[in-house]
């Protein structure tokens, strides 16, 4: 009867120490979760900043693009008014 006793004791603390573990293991996943969750919202928030970044960044690039095609042109025309000039000062 005394071992009976103490082999229950045992079980009842190893019970006890059982409940305890399942416990902070349960915290621990929810904890992870948690981590999980704010990592993705953060993942999401990053993703969002450089899209929109890379949208103005890619405006900028554009209107450069075009201001740099306008200014060749300009500079072009330019050109072919001077050498007009040029061969008509000669010619005079």
């Amino acid at each position: 009867i005394k071992y009976e006793k103490r082999q229950l004791g045992l079980y009842k603390v190893w019970e006890h120490e059982q409940r305890e573990i399942q416990s902070a293991l349960e915290n621990v996943i929810d904890d992870l979760e948690s981590l999980k969750n704010a990592n993705r919202n953060l993942e999401q928030a990053i993703h969002a900043r450089r899209s929109t970044a890379e949208s103005k960044l890619l405006a900028i690039i554009a209107k450069y693009d075009a201001e740099i095609g306008s200014r060749h042109q300009m500079l072009q025309e330019l050109n072919e008014i001077y050498e007009y000039d040029k061969l008509e000062k000669h010619a005079l």
